[in-house]
């Protein structure tokens, strides 16, 4: 009754910015390991185009809540030329550079339409939720940085072929690190990571079987 809680929507999307950098050093840093580990060495000439996708892979957080949130507010119809454009940058790029660069094209033109694809949707959301773009951009900022110290501990395991225990054990330091550094600058509190807890403990609690 009140209008659109815009308060709510920057809260979500500043969880899942802080959330998803996570991944941004894996993919930049260790994209190698993670196709021979999970792909094989067969795909090993795919490594590039992994890491080119790093932008797609961040933005993959945001754009469905940006999107819920247009439908929610009745503008679903105004989203169609919003990814009907998106969708005419990703041909028009794959044509101009598929024969020259190949597959990574793909990768490119992805990002290029997927990253327009979002800014229109943060548009949207400005117009009719009052969306506020200022609060997000030290939780981006802080979150890229977080990814950067965690790129710093993963390249001390090498970015090449990875023995799984030290893949493990690195992924495991690279997250302490991108974590401690979301604390550290208070971007994540002590309070927010003890509610945290708390609901996961409830989570478990309420799917644990009962005897």
């Amino acid at each position: 009754g009140s209008g659109p809680d815009h308060e709510a929507l920057e809260t979500s999307l500043r969880y899942m910015i802080l959330a998803q950098g996570v991944i941004l050093a894996p993919l930049l840093v260790w994209a190698e390991p993670l196709t021979r580990i999970f792909l094989g060495t067969d795909y090993l000439s795919s490594v590039d185009t992994l890491r080119a996708l790093a932008p797609f892979a961040l933005l993959t957080a945001v754009s469905p809540l940006l999107a819920g949130a247009a439908n929610y507010l009745g503008a679903a119809a105004r989203r169609i030329p919003i990814a009907v454009g998106a969708l005419a940058v990703n041909a028009a790029i794959d044509l101009a550079l598929l024969d020259r660069i190949g597959i990574i094209a793909g990768a490119i033109g992805t990002d290029v339409a997927y990253t327009l694809y979002v800014a229109a949707h943060l548009r949207l959301c400005q117009e009719l939720a009052g969306l506020r773009l200022r609060p997000l951009v030290a939780p981006l900022l802080v979150s890229l940085a977080a990814a950067g110290g965690m790129a710093l501990v993963l390249l001390l395991f090498g970015t090449g072929e990875i023995a799984i225990p030290l893949f493990v054990v690195g992924g495991a330091l690279g997250v302490a690190a991108y974590a401690g550094i979301l604390v550290l600058t208070g971007q994540v509190t002590r309070e927010e990571l003890a509610a945290l807890a708390r609901r996961l403990r409830r989570r478990r609690g309420a799917t644990a079987p009962r005897g």
